[in-house]
């Protein structure tokens, strides 16, 4: 499993066909992390969303597993807002293992700004992530991620 960019977001978030499109479409490769469909609901449901059940379920540990291997062998995470608890988790942590961290999109109606994304670009700035205005277009993000790695994989 190799590719450039895993893109975190929201299994709602309207943007992600056209996003996983757009970066292909200019040769980087994306890790799509909704082939594994919304395998979690019947879990959650059969046991009302007890996180201690839900997360040692072996349905849970094994898409767990193949997320957090495609973020390792990443060389950029990318987050599209809106977003959840679960890419901000995924951001933090990539950030945390030394991955650039992009963070692009507008939040949706409601969604709250946190000031707690400072952890993530604090760390991430350090190997070229950035969070993107959201009025710059999504051309911006491929811009970025064409020079960076033009520039030498992403380092």
């Amino acid at each position: 499993m190799s590719h450039d960019v895993y893109v975190a977001s929201s299994h709602r978030n309207p943007h992600l066909d056209e996003v996983h499109a757009d970066l292909r479409a200019v040769g980087i490769s994306t890790f799509d992390f909704r082939q594994h469909g919304p395998w979690w609901q019947s879990i959650a449901e059969a046991d009302k969303a007890d996180l201690a059940t839900f997360i040692e379920t072996p349905e849970a540990i094994r898409v767990f597993d193949e997320n957090r291997r495609a973020i390792l062998v990443a060389q950029v995470v990318l987050v599209i807002r809106p977003c959840g608890i679960s890419t901000a988790l995924e951001a933090g942590w990539a950030a945390g293992s030394g991955k650039p961290v992009l963070v692009w999109g507008d939040g949706r109606e409601g969604e709250s700004l946190d000031t707690m994304w400072r952890f993530v670009l604090a760390q991430t700035r350090l190997h070229g992530g950035r969070i993107f205005a959201k009025d710059q277009p999504f051309d911006a993000v491929i811009d970025h991620l064409e020079l960076k790695f033009r520039l030498g994989k992403a380092g």
